[in-house]
């Protein structure tokens, strides 16, 4: 999946994964059967309620990387 179709946002208490998975096409087969789901997806991941910063995410080898950096605070 490629990070243009990925969309990672912050807020307040937790962050939010939204994307869409293309159906895999190739011409030349026929599918039975899909083990990995397709289409829209959405992830809500709850955080502290407080002193957690998003950092900008990235996507390496196929990985999706979210870093949240801690501020303020001890």
């Amino acid at each position: 999946m490629s990070a243009e179709r990925i969309q990672v946002i912050g807020e307040p208490g937790a962050i939010v994964v939204r994307g869409t998975r293309p159906v895999p096409l190739v011409p030349s087969l026929s599918m039975r059967r899909l083990e990995i789901p397709y289409g829209i997806f959405e992830r809500r991941i709850l955080l502290p309620s407080s002193g957690m910063e998003l950092e900008p995410p990235e996507v390496e080898k196929a990985f999706l990387i979210v870093r949240l950096r801690k501020v303020g605070g001890t």
